[in-house]
C-alpha cells in the first residue's frame, strides 16, 4: 500500500534490520512498523530508538492486537484499508510529501 501511496518501501526482516537501513539512508521519512517483530525489539522499541536517533523520521506501529500497544504510540490497527493508512499519514503531516489531500 505505501508504494501506492508514492513511497518507496525498503522492507526490514527485523528492528537491527531496519536500524542498518536508517543507518545506510539519509532522509527516510517514515518508519512503518509492525508490534510483533522477530528478535529481541519490538515495534515500538524500534519505534522509539528511531524517534531518539532520527527526529525526524515519523513513526507508526501496526498491531493486529491493539491492546499490546502503549497508550501513547500512534498505531494503525490491522487489517488497515488504504484509506485509514492515507488518514494516518495525514494526520502526520505528509500531505505535501506524497501528494495526499484530506479529500484523498
Amino acid at each position: 500500500m505505501l508504494s501506492d501511496l508514492g513511497f518507496e518501501v525498503l522492507q526490514a526482516e527485523h528492528a537491527q534490520d531496519a536500524l542498518r537501513h536508517l543507518e545506510a539512508r539519509e532522509g527516510i521519512a517514515l518508519l512503518y512498523a509492525d508490534f510483533n517483530m522477530p528478535g529481541p525489539m519490538d515495534g515500538c522499541d524500534l519505534a522509539h530508538a528511531v524517534r531518539v536517533r532520527w527526529r525526524e523520521t515519523r513513526t507508526i506501529v501496526c498491531s493486529g492486537e491493539a491492546a499490546l500497544l502503549p497508550p501513547k504510540a500512534y498505531v494503525i490497527v490491522k487489517p488497515c484499508a488504504e484509506r485509514g493508512l492515507r488518514r494516518s499519514l495525514l494526520a502526520l503531516r505528509f500531505s505535501r510529501d506524497c501528494g495526499l489531500s484530506p479529500t484523498s
